[in-house]
């Protein structure tokens, strides 16, 4: 998968709701720089994405003491996002500052990153949820439609959850839930004003709310564990879906995959490997490999 191009390097980036990360490697697949900006996903806030990636890649190059001007930089994009028709076209358009670039999903990304370049598959959940496999040059993906409409299971969906169970709690027309308590304290607010401190919040800003779940559940609540059982469920239905192509490895990664990992099946814990690599280098390996988005 190596080129034979010394004078060429790679710059991997993965970016999502939450942040973006950009890792540049020289043609041995050796780390030179890394770093991490802001978020990047350009079907939420396109200028905001190009924003991040342009100061995580600017970042990387500094560390690896590397400059687009001077040198053969090849650019593996990955972005959540992109799996959409219209987003696509518009990022690949982008008139950016590199010798050229490819631009793949996010979970495409992650698929590769967890099994350096090899088939397998994927689960993510981090600010949004996915599942992607890819056997013999053939993939599928599962999930991804967005928040607030899809992305089950993932933080922004336990995030929302909590806050739906919270103001039910509060108008007294619910079971009552720590995550009311603990929604206020991450808030810094009172009861009545956890509606309005969300008015208008990105999938991030709800991502961040999903804590308040397994705080509430390690104590017991009744509520949050009903949350939890029920992302579970997704995630348990859309592995079963995967394994079902055969992919020889399955890893789930993401912000929250620790945190989901002890609550899955134990039988279907035995089916996940742990992922080799993340997704930004993932998105070099894109670069390396003649892979289909």
């Amino acid at each position: 998968m190596q080129r034979n191009q010394s004078s060429s390097f790679y710059l991997g980036v993965d970016g999502g709701g939450s942040k973006c990360k950009a890792v540049v490697v020289n043609h041995n697949l050796e780390i030179l720089g890394s770093a991490i900006a802001g978020p990047a996903n350009p079907c939420v806030d396109y200028q905001l994405a190009i924003d991040s990636i342009t100061e995580s890649c600017g970042r990387a190059l500094a560390e690896a003491g590397l400059s687009k001007e001077q040198h053969r930089i090849e650019l593996g994009l990955a972005l959540a996002g992109v799996n959409f028709d219209h987003v696509f076209q518009r990022v690949n358009e982008w008139s950016h500052p590199f010798h050229s670039m490819r631009l793949i999903t996010d979970w495409h990304a992650a698929c590769l990153g967890a099994h350096e370049g090899r088939d397998g598959a994927v689960i993510i959940v981090g600010t949004g949820s996915c599942g992607y496999v890819c056997v013999n040059g053939q993939s599928k993906s599962f999930g991804g439609h967005g928040f607030p409409v899809g992305d089950k299971g993932s933080g922004a969906w336990l995030g929302l959850q909590a806050m739906k169970a919270a103001l039910l709690a509060k108008d007294g027309m619910g079971p009552p839930t720590l995550m009311k308590e603990l929604l206020c304290t991450s808030l810094s607010c009172k009861p009545e004003d956890l509606a309005i401190r969300m008015v208008g919040a990105s999938s991030a800003q709800y991502a961040q709310l999903a804590k308040t779940v397994f705080a509430a559940n390690k104590q017991g609540d009744v509520q949050a564990a009903g949350i939890l059982n029920e992302a579970i469920d997704y995630i348990e239905a859309m592995a079963h879906s995967i394994l079902e192509y055969g992919p020889p490895r399955l890893s789930l990664v993401g912000g929250i995959a620790p945190f989901l990992m002890p609550l899955l099946n134990h039988r279907l814990r035995e089916h996940i490997s742990r992922p080799l690599a993340n997704p930004e280098m993932g998105a070099v390996y894109s670069l390396l490999k003649n892979t289909k988005t």
